[in-house]
């Protein structure tokens, strides 16, 4: 059976001899003395299957890549590693590559006519041309190697924060919302950004960033207003007409930040559009039986363009139903926040699936699950780093301590695995897995780094431990002097700044759980907004030491102490000036 996907419409792109990435591919390449063709696709993509149908289902494109190449085929969300070093600018990429793996040239969607031309060239010149062609390519290696190197004493500020805010603020389209022209994406990250920044200060041009942006995507084209759902992205500056596919990576991060900006405003379109969108993802992306979120659902312009009754006479777009652990994870997070019930649930359930099925004592935590298949990709960043995060989501909505214990088995196996103490920031995946390609350049992400910055200082402050708060600072030191190159793109960076500079609010209630006044207080701080808020049910019976440490009294009635850093206000009573 092919672990490849195709285009769901007819096309001939079996009848090319795709390998997967591995070594016997690449043994074939050096072998065989042949360029590789490596296509990078994605389940969701609509132009991956426009070239599935079109330049691989040429009978002379299919006969020059099988004669003259082997033709490797990576999925993105599957192989996020292999697409961070070879994308060339979008879905498909179409790299050809040395027998070992170095980039020739390419592009992305490549019609027949000119794919053809492109076979034959590069094809002709490796074999005519090869000692020059990889001489140039070891000067670019040397080049690259020289212009390496970072300043080692630049250290985290509030300039930092206040540099990403003022990109956010120029790239804001004040007459649509969102950030620049088209194609425009939600940058849920930057949304956030606004909203925690005007929080604090109460500028009001950040709120109009927020609230603009998040009604101009609900009320436009890029969300279904039939079925629910955000789509992929817009492919006009006022998100009339979107690109269709649904990913539940962006749902995820949109749900959060519509949660936390209804939580602020109040506004009836926010708690709408929350409650469409979540019975989406319910009725959707969602393994209603285990537990569980699907990762995307495929673009097709027809059938979102009709209404309900007929969208029911036809088959709705194909699902994709891996398990991707990072997403997972993030509306693990983002239901857990929603305040109802029947999410936290699902949420729940899906965690305790997280942890049955993709973690391996042996091995640690893989990255993705085909349906009915084995856990594949052991210990990326993104997933270690979300699911930190939805550990220390569910142990503030439940106060298990086993979720908060998870959260800590989680950082101490990035630390173990992926982070690099010389240099002070985290790898994006482990060393010595592959050295495949151009696998054998480890990377360093700055928004991975960043969210996993953002739960080290919450798990410090959970747990006591120092040492997480200390190398989060580290790890975001790492980018000090190159974050302003990302622009707003840098926004959950930003975040983690801001959270490592500030003391969070922190909300610990204390009393029995089984205790109603106990449980009153702890879904009336969970209810609140605050940047970077932290929340914990602690039992006088079973939490004594950490209550000690904390210096709270472990007797009497069900108190809420509200503190930054070590200023607390006076103690909440149930029922009691509860937004006090």
């Amino acid at each position: 059976m092919s672990t490849f996907h195709f285009s769901p419409r007819p096309n001939r792109a079996r009848e090319i001899n795709w390998r997967e990435w591995n070594d016997a591919a690449f043994a074939d390449a050096q072998r065989q003395d042949k360029p590789i063709l490596l296509g990078i696709s994605a389940v969701w993509c609509h132009w991956c299957h426009v070239m599935d149908e079109t330049s691989y289902s040429d009978s002379e494109v299919i006969r020059l890549i099988n004669e003259r190449f082997i033709a490797m085929r990576v999925d993105n969300d599957e192989r996020p590693d292999v697409n961070r070093r070879y994308n060339l600018g979008g879905w498909p990429t179409t790299a050809f590559l040395t027998p070992t793996g170095e980039v020739l040239t390419g592009g992305t969607y490549i019609p027949p006519s000119q794919m053809v031309s492109y076979l034959t060239q590069v094809s002709d010149a490796y074999k005519n041309s090869k000692p020059a062609i990889l001489q140039k390519i070891a000067e670019h290696e040397k080049a690259r190697k020289s212009a390496q190197g970072r300043e080692s004493d630049a250290k985290v500020s509030p300039h930092i924060v206040d540099a990403v805010v003022r990109a956010v603020l120029d790239h804001f389209d004040p007459l649509y919302g969102g950030f620049g022209d088209a194609p425009k994406f939600p940058q849920p990250d930057a949304i956030e950004l606004a909203l925690e920044k005007y929080f604090a200060t109460r500028d009001e041009r950040l709120l109009t960033v927020v609230t603009t942006t998040l009604t101009q995507m609900a009320r436009g084209g890029t969300y279904d207003r039939v079925a629910g759902g955000f789509f992929r992205y817009s492919t006009t500056r006022d998100w009339s007409v979107p690109h269709f596919e649904k990913m539940l990576e962006d749902n995820a991060k949109l749900l959060r930040v519509l949660v936390r900006a209804f939580q602020v405003t109040r506004q009836d379109i926010f708690r709408d559009t929350i409650r469409t969108l979540t019975a989406y993802v319910d009725a959707t992306l969602s393994d209603r039986a285990r537990g569980g979120f699907y990762g995307s659902q495929d673009a097709d312009e027809h059938y979102y363009a009709l209404p309900l009754d007929a969208r029911a006479k036809l088959s709705a777009p194909y699902v994709d139903r891996t398990f991707y652990t990072d997403w997972n994870a993030m509306m693990i997070s983002a239901y857990l926040v929603t305040g109802r019930e029947d999410l936290r649930a699902f949420a729940l359930k899906t965690l305790d699936r997280l942890w049955r099925e993709m973690d391996r004592a042996d091995a640690g935590l893989f990255h993705f699950c085909r349906v009915d298949g084995a856990p594949q990709l052991a210990n990326q960043l993104s997933d270690l780093a979300y699911t930190t995060r939805a550990s220390l989501d569910a142990y503030q909505v439940t106060d298990d301590v086993t979720h908060l214990t998870r959260a800590q088995t989680l950082a101490e196996l990035a630390l173990e695995k992926l982070f690099d103490a010389d240099a002070g920031a985290f790898w994006s995946e482990p060393g010595g897995n592959e050295a495949l390609g151009l696998l054998r350049r480890r990377d360093q992400s700055l928004n991975e780094n960043a969210v996993m910055a953002d739960a080290l200082i919450a798990l410090a402050h959970f747990t006591g431990e120092e040492k997480y708060r200390a190398t989060a600072q580290r790890a975001l030191e790492f980018f000090a002097a190159e974050y302003a190159r990302y622009g707003l793109m840098a926004a959950q960076y930003a975040l983690a700044v801001d959270r490592c500079l500030n003391e969070p609010v922190s909300i610990h209630v204390i009393g029995a759980p089984d205790d109603p006044r106990a449980r009153e207080l702890h879904l009336a701080a969970l209810g609140e907004y605050a940047p970077g808020k932290l929340v914990q049910l602690l039992d006088p019976t079973r939490d004594a030491r950490v209550i000690a440490r904390l210096g709270y009294p472990a007797n009497g009635a069900p108190l809420a102490y509200v503190c930054v850093g070590k200023k607390c206000g006076s103690p909440q009573i149930s029922g009691v000036n509860r937004r006090g």
